[in-house]
């Protein structure tokens, strides 16, 4: 029933906000595509297991991609992926291979960015003030 190939197989129907696919099923609501598939391949899904993604892609649904396991199963997939937040960097923060995401590692790759350049960010407070302070000594030799 289902195409099985090595490349991911999207569906096209409505997503969540997560990325996953969902379809109306009649008498059972919005379901997640990949949670079918595998129901349709497999038989139901054991309670207190969930289908998981080898591929990381959540929209998903190739038979080839998915597996069984438990929530711990999940989050030690995510810690050996790289996907889980930095505690101390706040709940949001996500590690990716190009270094935290989180609002502070940000700015610090920025503010460290334009110093490895010379680079000055005219939007930067610190700029500003320097570039005020500047005119005022510029004004104040103008008029002696």
């Amino acid at each position: 029933m289902w195409i099985k190939t090595s490349e991911c197989t999207e569906s096209s129907r409505a997503r969540t906000t997560g990325g996953y696919c969902v379809q109306r099923i009649p008498g059972r609501g919005l379901q997640l595509v990949h949670r079918l598939a595998w129901e349709a391949e497999h038989g139901p899904i054991p309670e207190g297991m969930l289908v998981l993604h080898h591929c990381d892609n959540p929209p998903c649904y190739n038979i080839q991609h998915l597996f069984l396991g438990t929530h711990a199963d999940n989050l030690a997939d995510a810690q050996a992926k790289g996907r889980v937040p930095i505690p101390e960097h706040g709940r949001w923060s996500m590690y990716t291979k190009h270094g935290c995401r989180c609002i502070l590692c940000r700015a610090a790759n920025a503010e460290h960015s334009l110093r490895q350049y010379h680079l000055r960010n005219p939007s930067s407070k610190y700029y500003r003030r320097r570039k005020r302070a500047a005119q005022r000594r510029k004004k104040n030799e103008a008029s002696l």
